[in-house]
């Protein structure tokens, strides 16, 4: 589901020439879907609507760099 979203965005800024699209929010009554392209993968975050969107964007910028510098280790063998 999740995927047919990103596409669907995705589709639809590429028509209206937005740019770049690298995050989705999707919020709803009881819920916030958060969906983060970074490079070949997606990582999708599904929240109930009153989570801090703050503290958890400054945890996922931490979870992008360990994944980032364990992807260097990796490649540096």
């Amino acid at each position: 589901m999740s995927k047919g979203i990103y596409d669907s965005v995705i589709s639809g800024a590429t028509r209206i020439e937005l740019g770049t699209t690298r995050e989705i929010l999707v919020e709803t009554h009881s819920s916030k879907l958060w969906i983060f392209f970074k490079e070949k993968y997606l990582l999708v975050v599904f929240t109930r609507d009153d989570a801090s969107m703050g503290a958890l964007k400054l945890k996922i910028d931490d979870l992008f760099q360990n994944v980032d510098r364990l992807g260097s280790e990796v490649e540096s063998r």
